[in-house]
């Protein structure tokens, strides 16, 4: 997979404590560049406030990961592989059309869909009233629907996302069996009471972590890099052609989800 994605670790298997601090340095470095590229104006809440703001819980996450991992509690530390996954699949919508989504990711976090569905009837109406058809008032309606779904639904990220949904269902059926310790769980501990031995499967489980950590990371720091202009070394040829083809499907996606709504009928 390494070979096809972008990947901060690559091939090579690594100790974990050298794997963690390669993530961590690929995140505040990054950072580091972007608050060199910034440039305060006038606006209060900048896309690259944004930006930042996705780094520096990354570096929480890989951190917070690697702690626990090194106190013997890699299961606990997996549980945080959802917290990682659903940020990334935050900076991806809003990076690929940052000027329409954050105002959707933005009322998605104070607003009800219920709420959010009476605010766009309100609005139909009112373009009907303007002189708008039917049909375009109700189209312009369901593309701000569809847009507010995309900062509410995880699932609907998850679509859009380079992965796609399959590997979102992947990473919550591995966290699921951990975080909610089914009886699958609770069989692999069955031998502790007697033999003492708890460490299950913790092999298998730091190895699927900073997997998956590593993927996720290097598609958040490898666009940041790209927006501003720094260079890719930790990406492979393929991973670079394969990367881009698929931003470009999602951006093709995200226009016809859509429809172009327009702006805000308010200031």
């Amino acid at each position: 997979m390494h070979e096809l994605v972008p990947s901060i670790l690559g091939t090579e298997k690594r100790p974990v404590t050298e794997s963690f601090e390669r993530l961590l340095a690929s995140l505040s470095d990054t950072k580091l560049a972007l608050k060199r590229f910034h440039h305060p104006g006038s606006t209060t809440l900048h896309y690259h406030h944004t930006l930042y703001s996705v780094l520096h819980r990354g570096e929480e996450c890989i951190e917070a990961m690697h702690l626990l991992i090194e106190g013997r509690k890699p299961l606990a530390a997996a549980a945080l592989l959802r917290s990682l996954h659903e940020l990334v699949l935050v900076f991806y919508v809003d990076w690929l059309a940052p000027e329409h989504i954050c105002r959707y990711l933005q009322m998605a976090s104070v607003r009800s869909e219920k709420q959010w569905e009476a605010t766009c009837e309100q609005w139909r109406k009112a373009d009907v009233a303007a002189g708008a058809s039917p049909l375009e008032a109700k189209n312009i309606k369901d593309a701000h629907m569809r847009a507010f779904r995309l900062g509410s639904i995880v699932g609907e990220r998850a679509r859009l996302f380079p992965f796609g949904q399959e590997f979102q269902s992947d990473i919550y059926s591995f966290l699921s069996d951990i975080i909610h310790h089914d009886f699958s769980m609770a069989a692999r501990y069955a031998h502790t009471l007697d033999h003492g031995d708890e460490a299950i499967y913790h092999g298998e489980v730091v190895h699927t972590i900073l997997h998956l950590a590593d993927v996720l990371v290097a598609a958040v720091v490898t666009r940041v890099r790209d927006d501003i202009g720094i260079g890719q070394e930790i990406l492979q040829k393929n991973a670079q052609r394969l990367r881009l083809c698929r931003d470009r499907e999602a951006s093709h996606d995200m226009n016809r989800l859509l429809n172009k709504p327009g702006s805000f009928p308010w200031k």
